[in-house]
């Protein structure tokens, strides 16, 4: 699993794989088709998510719920966006849901580093920083969870001293730790592999680094199905030991699949989906490559009859060269016409790949007279795949963590502040006494539903 995550993400930055030192002369290409159609998924996925600013509005779920409650709550989720840099985080994680087809969203509930604004977080992990339970087919019902970080030191005590109350972090064993350990590389070798092949070669890069597993789930030592957050250190040293904070008592890490199938607790994305087809197109590329470059530098033939001083065999102009016979030095020619299948063999591969995997180069929305109903029926099918599934992961990424971030606001924020919005001549004050009435948030986000006929 490791390595073939390493393969996609290789495919993706278009780093060629190692070959064999007699080899070194052959082509050896990454046709960027996977980074192209990660693209084209993400980015319009991205779009249909912020086609409207904010991107949600909230409805009351009871009686007694003010339209100032209302403008209140909206104006505090709009800023808390801008505090978790939601725009670029979403962008990044969907283009990791995009090629691997899978994502785990880290989710906690801080306070920006001036301290004017407490907000949850929006974090995305990578496939690789993530352990879970496998005994299960939905990854969020799994009894437990554990994404694993790799800290300095000095994030360590920044974190620690952020927890005033002392209610989360264990101060003296992270004191102690820092003081007595001295760490040399924690850091994975399936992480080193992947940061390696992208660059990141510094000798220093992965020492002092601190280890920290973040257990999110059932203990059995608890006799209870709730779940317990425990931090370890190194592996050796328990940071941190309590039961789940969050008012919607659900882990802090949480998964998010693209393209799912029945008993299989990962999704499929671009990646595994098309990682034969690619590698097909990569192979029929070389072979193309190779062909040229074979037809541009000759190779020749020569009988050894032929008497031929190969001094003689310089480029200059009016050059001769003697032999005793003309026939004995002749150039070895390829077919040349060859590359010509061989294109027309790319273009049908490519096209059997953008089909798999949705990213089609004719994904464009029209605007007709017909109904909602009937652009619905008569609209493309990569058209309808892409928005069906930006429907489902909109709902998944953005309507959850909205979800989520009520649920902390309400239970956390305690004092009033004031913030600025858009469209408000004004100042809008935050009052914690409205922003604690029940509400739901329902979503913005522009698919084939919102396109309705012309009146």
């Amino acid at each position: 699993f490791h390595e073939q995550s390493n393969e996609i993400a290789d495919k993706f930055r278009q780093i060629p794989r190692s070959r064999p030192s007699d080899q070194k002369g052959l082509s050896n290409t990454v046709v960027a088709e996977t980074a192209r159609a990660v693209e084209t998924l993400a980015t319009i996925w991205w779009k249909m998510q912020h086609a409207d600013a904010p991107n949600f509005y909230l409805m009351p779920t009871r009686l007694g719920v003010l339209a100032d409650d209302i403008r209140q709550h909206t104006a505090l989720l709009a800023e808390q966006q801008r505090a978790n840099a939601y725009k670029a985080q979403s962008l990044k994680g969907l283009r990791s849901l995009a090629l691997f087809g899978s994502l785990f969203i880290d989710e906690p509930f801080v306070t920006s580093e001036d301290g004017t604004i407490k907000y949850t977080d929006f974090r995305t992990k990578g496939l690789l920083d993530v352990a879970f339970d496998r005994t299960v087919d939905d990854i969020n019902r799994a009894n437990w969870i554990c994404p694993m970080y790799w800290m300095s030191s000095g994030t360590l005590r920044r974190l620690v001293q952020q927890d005033s109350t002392g209610a989360l972090w264990r101060r003296e064993a992270v004191m102690d730790a820092l003081a007595h350990f001295q760490t040399a590389s924690n850091v994975p070798d399936r992480v080193q592999t992947r940061l390696r092949a992208a660059g990141y070669q510094q000798p220093d890069a992965f020492k002092n680094v601190f280890e920290v597993l973040f257990y999110q789930g059932i203990l059995d030592e608890n006799n209870d199905y709730t779940d317990t957050f425990v931090m370890v250190l190194d592996r050796k040293i328990i940071i941190r030991l309590h039961e789940n904070p969050f008012p919607h008592r659900k882990k802090q890490i949480r998964y998010v699949g693209l393209k799912q199938f029945e008993m299989e607790p990962l999704a499929y994305g671009v990646g595994r989906e098309g990682l034969r087809i690619q590698k097909d197109i990569d192979a029929n590329r070389n072979r193309m490559q190779d062909l040229i470059t074979f037809s541009l530098l000759s190779i020749w033939k020569v009988a050894r009859r032929a008497n031929l001083d190969y001094s003689d065999l310089e480029i200059k102009p009016w050059n001769i060269i003697e032999l005793d016979d003309p026939d004995s030095l002749q150039p070895v020619r390829p077919d040349i016409n060859a590359i010509n299948f061989g294109i027309l063999l790319e273009k049908m591969m490519k096209e059997d790949f953008r089909l798999l995997t949705g990213a089609t180069d004719n994904l464009q929305a029209q605007v007709t007279e017909a109904t909602a109903r009937e652009v619905i029926l008569a609209m493309n099918e990569a058209m309808r795949r892409v928005a069906t599934y930006g429907e489902v992961v909109a709902d998944a990424m953005l309507g959850e963590h909205i979800a989520r971030a009520i649920k902390n606001n309400q239970q956390w924020i305690n004092d009033p502040m004031w913030l600025a919005w858009t469209g408000e001549k004004e100042p809008v004050e935050i009052i914690p006494a409205s922003i604690k009435k029940p509400v739901r948030a329902e979503l913005r986000i522009v698919t084939d539903k919102d396109f309705a006929p012309a009146r």
